[in-house]
Order: C-alpha cells, then sequence, then structure tokens
C-alpha cells in the first residue's frame, strides 16, 4: 500500500514509536540555555542520576576541557577556530555515544533531558557560551557524585 504525500520521516504507523518519528522529535527546539544553569543541573541530576556513569560523563567533559582551558585564556568575544572544530568533534562523539547501544537508551535519554547536543550547537562562535556550557557540564559531574551515581 502505498502512502501518498509522505516522506521518509513520516510514521506510517500511528501512535508507534519507531526511528522515523525519533526523527521527526529530534528535530524539536530545545530550550534556551539558562542562566541558573548549576539549579539546572541539580534538578537534572535528581532526576536522572541512576541512568549514566561517572566514566560517560567524564568522558563528555574532557571532550570538551581543551577547549575551556584555551577559551578561559583568550579575551575575544569568539572562541578560536580550533576551538570550533573540537566543539564540532564532540557534537559528534556524544551523538556516536547515543547510538552506540540501541538495547541501552538510558545514555539518549539523559542527554536528550540535559539538552547536551542542542545547547553544544547554540554555542557557535561565543566565547561566554562556550565557558557557560562547561560550567553545566562541571555542574552535572558535581551533582552525579553527590546524589551517588554509579561509578562504571
Amino acid at each position: 500500500m502505498a502512502y501518498p504525500n509522505r516522506n521518509r520521516y513520516d510514521n506510517p504507523y500511528p501512535g508507534k514509536n519507531n526511528a522515523n518519528s525519533q526523527l521527526r522529535e529530534a528535530g524539536a527546539p530545545a530550550p534556551d540555555f539558562p542562566e541558573a544553569y548549576v539549579d539546572c543541573a541539580e534538578k537534572l541530576m535528581k532526576e536522572h542520576y541512576r541512568k549514566i556513569t561517572t566514566s560517560k560523563l567524564r568522558n563528555i567533559l574532557s571532550l570538551l576541557t581543551d577547549v575551556y582551558n584555551t577559551e578561559m585564556l583568550s579575551t575575544a568575544e569568539t572562541i578560536r577556530p580550533d576551538s570550533q572544530v573540537k566543539l564540532q568533534m564532540a557534537r559528534i562523539r556524544i551523538a556516536y555515544e547515543c547510538g552506540r547501544d540501541r538495547n541501552n537508551r538510558e545514555f539518549k535519554e539523559f542527554v536528550d533531558a540535559a539538552h547536551l547536543l542542542p545547547w553544544l550547537k547554540a554555542i557557535g562562535t561565543s566565547r561566554m557560551r562556550a565557558i557557560h556550557y562547561f560550567h553545566y557540564l562541571e555542574a552535572i559531574v558535581a551533582y552525579h557524585r553527590f546524589f551517588g551515581g554509579r561509578e562504571n
């Protein structure tokens, strides 16, 4: 049976949650990066600290440590081109980790709840956004430990 006026992202089975509907939902805009990102990290980890391990969080944090160290020494309004490349690579790595284990969706659920990918993309070339994003990740790691999250 043919479905007229449908593209590959339309769900031919209404009510079913398949990969095509997830693609469409993933494009939904995330809320703006909050000024109270520490409070946001605390609330997030109260709900999700059991879903993610410390090593996964530290791996994400380590992806951006070089960017943070470089940009903290800078006084420019925008980030350096090599930092932009590292931010793009971090997006790729986080997306890969989300899709790596199809049976364990907890990491992807955490990434979605934390808005890690859209907020990372929203950094653009802003040095201050990059620094705030890194502080947000640090707060997530801290609250994960505070609430007694899994080690490995």
